[in-house]
Order: C-alpha cells, then sequence, then structure tokens
C-alpha cells in the first residue's frame, strides 16, 4: 500500500512536461513544377463548352456622316441573322447604340465586362467601316465578353460599300472562328441548368474548382450550372519572391555564413535565390567581440512562414531581432497556396447571372478569443498559433478549429470579406469530468448535473474479528452539480463549490443493505499550467438518525491527455481513480477503494478489505 501511495503522488505531482505535446508543421509550398503540372492539369480536365456560344452582333462603328452605311448595316444583320455560323447570334438590343458614339469608341475593358454580364453574352462581334479616300476599310473584331480582350480580326479593303460582300466576309470570318478554343466559356450542366456565373480575380489567372472539380483558370463564364448549392474555389500557384532579405547588425562588420559559404559582412543584402526553394538552412555569424544581428524578411506576398531554431512560426513581414549567437537554422516553410473558398447558390429560376470577384490579396482581419487561454487554433488545417491571436487572412470560406486537453473541440466556418474586421470570442465546455464526492472522491467540479454509477467487488469483511471471511460487493449511483468559479485570490486559489447526493446498495455475505446521504466539498485549487493538480477538501453524511456518520476527505486531480487519475486521502482510509475522459459526455474508469468505509457506515466492529471496481458517468 505505501508503494502505490508513492507512485501515485509522483504521477500527480510529475513535470507538466508530459503533458505537452509537439506540433509538427507541414508546409504546403508552391513550386515552379507544381505550377506548370497544376496547370496543365486544369487545361486538360476541364469542362468543354458543348453549347453554341451566344454571340453579339453589335452596331457598326462608322466615322462617315452618310446615311447609306447604315442601310447597309441592317440588311447585314438581316442576312446573318438567317445564316447557320456555330454562334447563337443576337443583336445588340437599342441601349447598346447609345454607347456607340465616336468618343466611346473603342469600348473600354469594363464596359465590354459589364455588357456581358447584362446581356448574357459569351462574345461580342464589332465591325468597323472606315473611309479612306473613296475606299472603306472594313474591320471585323472577335472580342472575349469576360475579359474585353481582342480575341480574332480580319480586315478587308473595299472599293464601295457591297452588302453581299461584307456578308460573304462576315460569315467566313465566323465560321472560321466557331471551330477554335475558348478556355474562358466553360459549360457545366445542360442547357436546361438555370445557372450563369461570370467569375474575375485580381490577379488573373487564378485556379478555379466548382466541388472540387477543376473548371480552367480566371476570369470564366460559367454557363448552365445545376441549382442548388455549390463550393467555389480560386487557388493561385505562385512562388514568393523577396523584396527585403538583409542582415545588419552592431556593430556592423560581423561575417555572415550561410551553410558554410561566406555571404559577406553586415550591413548585408542577400541575393533572393538564397532562400527561395523550402528547407532548412544553417545561418552562421562570426566576430570577434558580442554583436546583435537582426534579419528583415519582405516577400510578395506577405504572409510566407519562417521559423528560426525550434521557436514559433512566424509570417512575412518579419524582422528576428537581437541574434547574437554564432549559429541558428533558419527554416523556410515556402510560400502557402493563396486560395479562397466561396459558396455559390443558383435559385431554380435566377433572372441574371450572378457575378463573383475575388482579390485574396485584400485581407480580412481576423481576432480569436477563447475562455481559456493559449487553447490552439489550427485554420485550413494548418496550426497558426494559440489564443488570443490576431491574424490577416485572405477573404472566403476557411476552416476554423480550436483545441484544449479536457474541453470538447469547436469546429466553425468563417465567412470573411476583404476589408472587414472580425472578432470572435468562444466559450469552451469541459468534457466529462470526474466529480464523484461520495466513497471515491475527486478535486475536480464541473458545472454540469454529472451522474455516475459504481459497481465495486471481489472485497472481503469480517462481522467481527472472530468471524470467519465473506465475500463484499457494492453498487453506487451518485449525482452533484457545482460551481467551479466562485471566486478567485492571488491568481492562484480558484474557489468553487459542489454538491451531491448518493444512494448505494452493500451486499455482505448474504445480507444486502442500503444506505443514502448528502456531500459537499470546496474546491481550492484547479488544474492549469501554473498549478499541477485540482485539490478539494469536503465531507459526506449518511443519513441514518439513529446513527449518523461524517467523513471527511482532501482529494487530488491530475490530468494527462485524455485520462484522469485522482486520489483521495479520507478519514478512515483511501482511493484511487483512473478515468477516460475523451468523450463529450460519458467517462468510464477504474476504481481501487482501500481500508473501507463500509464497516463505519454500518457497523463499527465490521472489517472490509479492498474494493476494486468500475465506474461510468454521464455529465449533462
Amino acid at each position: 500500500m505505501r508503494l502505490i501511495l508513492y507512485l501515485t503522488l509522483l504521477l500527480l505531482l510529475g513535470s507538466q512536461a508530459l503533458a505537452q505535446t509537439s506540433q509538427k508543421y507541414v508546409p504546403t509550398g508552391a513550386f515552379a513544377g507544381q505550377e506548370i503540372a497544376s496547370k496543365a492539369l486544369l487545361l486538360k480536365h476541364a469542362y468543354p463548352h458543348q453549347f453554341p456560344l451566344r454571340l453579339v452582333l453589335m452596331p457598326w462603328y462608322s466615322p462617315s456622316k452618310t446615311p447609306e452605311w447604315k442601310d447597309i448595316q441592317t440588311e447585314w444583320l438581316q442576312a446573318l441573322e438567317k445564316t447557320e455560323s456555330g454562334f447563337k447570334l443576337q443583336k445588340a438590343p437599342d441601349f447598346v447604340k447609345t454607347q456607340m458614339q465616336e468618343k466611346t469608341f473603342p469600348l473600354a475593358e469594363p464596359t465590354w465586362k459589364k455588357l456581358s454580364f447584362e446581356l448574357k453574352a459569351d462574345l461580342f462581334l464589332q465591325t468597323q467601316l472606315i473611309p479612306v479616300g473613296k475606299k472603306y476599310w472594313f474591320n471585323l473584331q472577335l472580342i472575349e465578353g469576360i475579359t474585353g480582350n481582342i480575341l480574332a480580326n480580319e480586315q478587308k479593303e473595299l472599293k464601295q460599300l457591297d452588302l453581299e460582300l461584307c456578308v460573304n466576309l462576315t460569315r467566313t470570318f465566323l465560321a472560321h472562328q466557331a471551330q477554335a478554343s475558348y478556355p474562358r466559356i466553360i459549360d457545366i450542366g445542360s442547357e436546361t441548368d438555370p445557372g450563369e456565373v461570370h467569375l474575375e480575380t485580381t490577379p488573373t489567372e487564378m485556379s478555379v474548382y466548382l466541388n472540387e472539380d477543376p473548371v480552367g483558370q480566371s476570369p470564366l463564364i460559367l454557363r448552365y450550372v445545376p441549382a442548388g448549392l455549390h463550393q467555389l474555389r480560386f487557388q493561385e500557384f505562385k512562388p514568393f519572391r523577396y523584396q527585403i532579405l538583409r542582415i545588419y547588425s552592431e556593430p556592423s562588420g560581423v561575417e555572415v555564413w550561410l551553410n558554410n559559404q561566406y555571404k559577406g559582412q553586415t550591413p548585408l543584402a542577400l541575393p533572393s535565390e538564397q532562400l527561395l526553394t523550402a528547407g532548412d538552412y544553417q545561418l552562421e555569424f562570426k566576430s570577434p567581440s558580442n554583436f546583435k544581428a537582426n534579419l528583415e524578411i519582405q516577400t510578395q506576398p506577405e504572409g510566407v512562414p519562417f521559423q528560426l531554431d525550434n521557436n514559433a512560426i512566424v509570417r512575412t513581414p518579419i524582422t528576428f531581432e537581437q541574434l547574437n549567437k554564432k549559429l541558428y537554422n533558419l527554416k523556410v516553410l515556402g510560400n502557402e497556396q493563396i486560395q479562397v473558398r466561396e459558396p455559390l447558390l443558383i435559385p431554380p429560376n435566377p433572372e441574371m447571372p450572378l457575378q463573383i470577384k475575388i482579390e485574396p490579396y485584400k485581407f480580412a482581419k481576423v481576432v480569436l478569443d477563447a475562455s481559456e487561454e493559449n487553447t490552439e487554433v489550427i485554420l485550413d488545417q494548418e496550426l497558426r498559433g494559440e489564443t488570443p491571436i490576431s491574424l490577416n487572412l485572405s477573404p472566403g470560406l476557411h476552416t476554423l478549429e480550436l483545441k484544449k486537453p479536457r474541453y470538447k473541440r469547436i469546429l466553425q466556418s468563417l465567412d470573411l470579406e476583404a476589408g472587414n474586421s472580425y472578432n470572435y470570442n468562444y466559450q469552451l465546455d469541459l468534457k466529462s469530468v470526474d466529480t464523484s464526492i461520495f466513497l471515491t472522491p475527486t478535486g475536480e467540479i464541473s458545472s454540469r448535473l454529472n451522474v455516475s454509477s459504481k459497481i465495486l467487488g471481489l472485497g472481503q469483511f469480517k462481522p467481527n474479528a472472530n468471524s470467519s471471511t465473506l465475500n463484499a460487493s457494492m453498487g453506487t449511483l451518485e449525482v452533484d452539480y457545482g460551481w467551479p468559479e466562485l471566486a478567485k485570490f492571488y491568481d492562484i486559489l480558484d474557489l468553487g463549490l459542489s454538491v451531491g447526493g448518493y444512494v448505494a446498495v452493500l451486499q455482505k455475505g448474504e445480507n444486502i443493505s442500503s444506505m443514502q446521504g448528502v456531500s459537499a466539498k470546496l474546491q481550492l485549487l484547479k488544474e492549469s499550467r501554473s498549478v499541477p493538480v485540482s485539490v478539494a477538501v469536503g465531507s459526506y453524511l449518511n443519513i441514518d438518525f439513529q446513527n449518523p456518520k461524517a467523513v471527511g476527505f482532501v482529494s487530488l486531480s491530475r490530468n494527462f491527455f485524455d485520462f484522469a487519475l485522482h486520489l483521495g486521502f479520507q478519514t478512515h482510509g483511501m482511493n484511487l481513480n483512473i478515468g477516460y475522459t475523451g468523450f463529450d459526455n460519458w467517462r468510464l474508469g477504474f476504481v481501487v477503494f482501500a481500508n473501507s468505509l463500509l464497516g463505519l457506515l454500518s457497523n463499527p466492529d465490521e472489517e472490509i478489505s479492498t474494493l476494486y471496481g468500475l465506474q461510468a458517468g454521464y455529465s449533462f
């Protein structure tokens, strides 16, 4: 028994370092090979456009004031509408004609994007008729709606205005262009699907995924998207570049060596290619006297993670200050793949296309805090630090996970908008903890209704010193409720109160008896980073008006990951509980009860040996 007590105390008061877990960072770098492969994959698997593209025939532009060309334009439109061209042709509405004035020609890129959105158009055919002396230049331009870029053009010199020639030139031009590839226009479903989305990003050429399937690179027009909720993801595979990579020191003249290669003396600007590849670098300083050096790193884009020795991972822009050792290990973790997630809801009968513009380098400021300090913050599957923490995050959807031993994990999605600030404060709830007071008291208190039951056996007893040994067993049902934070003193004493009641059934040989009572305990210490154990004192009383008995106790509790160890010293004995608390509400455990008090609660002359058993509990 003394050996058990000695080992238990060692476990309870042991180093808290055992409870610390190491976190391994997995870098998500983007390199040139990945970029090429990813783009090739997108082009290979992107949805093609299966249905005719919508081509708007724009009004002619001509500086000529003669009405003749207007008549030819009208007949030209009528002839083309009756022609099979490979495109779905439509005339520009009347309001567009008001924009086709000399002062607005050629139309600016934003105007084409606006018209593409308003008219649900993929391409535009812009025709120019330019008088040159007694002749004319007839110029055809095919313009991409989502970008405003000129995809193709063809010119022909006309000796006179010839309607048939203009029509034939246009038909030939359109027939040739109908065979071309248009990777910015993607068909998702069937022609009966109602959705259309115009996607733009800054910067352009971001990879776009719809429901995790690659669809192309921005900007894009997604046509015929099925109704319902979808998920968009925009991702940029762009290696970072250095804006500043320099070392300066006090005093100057300190030699700088990188991976055993001499780079110069401070102040020193390192070439950007020196630390561009992710990996470990040995940074060495050589000086005949004491020195203090600073390493300043700024990148474009910002947010590239670095780690100096075994310190926390930090992101650019950063300055490692007061470097006074001769040797450091600098780890370049590579650039995080900038990505933005955006929900996409297509209604059954949309009146207009949806327009989505993403600017991933315009950050949203997010401040995260939790009711329990030093809660781990995992954002998009990457450990970012502990609460409280302030982060600059790309707009769109992010997955947030908060973790702390003994507390329920929190999972949440954050939908952020660029330029906005967000403050989140989360209340962490304890997992189920053993708060027993009767028979096997613990040092912990919880502000929940706790119910637990124990079954103990393998015990033996003697009704008196001269009697033979008989078997003994016991079953209990306990209920308690607590207030763990009544007061706090000197940042150490956490006063809490817990009250409860119990019912126990005792089997001794062939006799079965029951007992019931009330209990209370006062928590003095609450386990934390600065306090290794929870400590409580209390008492329980059996309700027997003829022979009431009270038992006092001191209880200690210590948690190791998802396991808890409880030790109780009582008026007439001691107990040891080992429990599993990994579930949110349930708990399971093993109980050892030595020098039993059962005799005290029944007949004073009885002697009962150690009882062993199992316990289960639930917290509401």
